[in-house]
């Protein structure tokens, strides 16, 4: 598939990672309170269902109805949830042009512990495939589109390629760290390591969370000790998940050699001055040799951010979608 030409051009006063900070995934909940009252939006009114998985566990849904024939599946970045700012900015929108919406929050995101050990990792495509089967359950007439946000773009790709996006009429996946290992390194070193101890702040304190409900299973020390996402992967999500090392376990849940895999069409758009995202994780041979996925890398936008005064890269999506 030849690759995409962007039309995205950067605004005056432009910095790859103040963009990043300001509209992209840093900051969760609490940047999404900030940035709803910057732009003068109201707050999303959310109807929360709970859907049961398999091995006795939970997945919890932010639904907005409408009568549209059409459904928006928004799917959180690293460590966030439904109240991310890139899933209200896109709900948002999405919603004035009356589609339902429905954001999901993987396991341990949604504000209250799930019940297994694990939670979610970065190649965990099975959890959107329950997602999907749910709502076309649900809504047999419904026409999904899939939406990810970087981690969750990830865990998005991995569904597509493994469950073969048969409930998925089209998907587009945002700023993806598709080389987990490189894509780790750059946010350790970026910007005298803020992203990360912003991350693993989070995951530390889930951690202990976790290990007050399972006593014992997880090395509170190691995990406090760690200074890197690696170092706390390799104590806790590998562990977790079932994989023999960090090392298996970002080989296997990167997602740059599935991509041959995907049928669905699939728009994945990356920019190139990204600070989360390393060479290695712009996969042109792979896109070039794909019928589904379409690569689209504009030189500017940062992470999950392209800034814009019309909605660049929600319109992007509407197009690529074609609704």
């Amino acid at each position: 598939m030849p690759l995409i030409t962007s039309s995205y051009s950067k605004p005056l006063l432009y910095q790859a990672d103040i963009a990043t900070i300001l509209y992209g995934t840093i900051y969760g909940k609490l940047h999404g309170k900030l940035y709803d009252t910057i732009q003068k939006s109201d707050n999303l009114a959310y109807e929360r269902e709970s859907i049961e998985i398999p091995n006795n566990d939970f997945i919890d849904i932010d639904w907005i109805h409408s009568n549209s024939d059409v459904c928006i599946l928004l799917v959180h970045g690293f460590e966030g949830s439904s109240e991310s700012t890139a899933i209200r900015r896109l709900a948002k929108f999405f919603l004035k042009k009356s589609f339902s919406i429905a954001a999901v929050n993987f396991p341990g995101c949604s504000g209250r512990p799930n019940n297994l050990v694990s939670s979610y990792h970065s190649g965990a495509g099975h959890l959107i495939h329950y997602v999907t089967e749910h709502i076309k359950k649900k809504l047999p007439a419904t026409k999904l589109y899939t939406i990810g946000i970087s981690l969750g773009g990830n865990i998005l790709l991995h569904y597509l390629a493994d469950f073969a996006g048969s409930q998925v009429e089209k998907a587009c996946a945002i700023s993806v760290p598709c080389d987990l290992s490189a894509s780790e390194e750059k946010i350790a070193a970026r910007l005298f390591g803020i992203y990360n101890q912003n991350f693993l702040k989070s995951l530390k304190v889930k951690a202990k969370e976790k290990n007050k409900l399972f006593p014992g299973i997880l090395s509170i020390e190691a995990i406090s000790n760690a200074k890197r996402i690696r170092e706390y992967d390799a104590v806790c999500t590998a562990l977790l998940n079932g994989f023999r090392s960090v090392e298996e376990y970002y080989e296997k849940a990167s997602t740059v050699s599935v991509i041959n895999k995907i049928k669905t069409p699939t728009l994945l758009l990356s920019a190139k001055d990204d600070p989360f995202l390393s060479e290695s994780c712009f996969p042109y041979s792979e896109a070039k040799e794909s019928c589904s996925v379409f690569l689209e890398t504009p030189e500017h936008g940062g992470h999950v951010a392209f800034p814009s005064s019309n909605y660049w890269l929600e319109n992007r999506i509407v197009t690529f979608f074609g609704l």
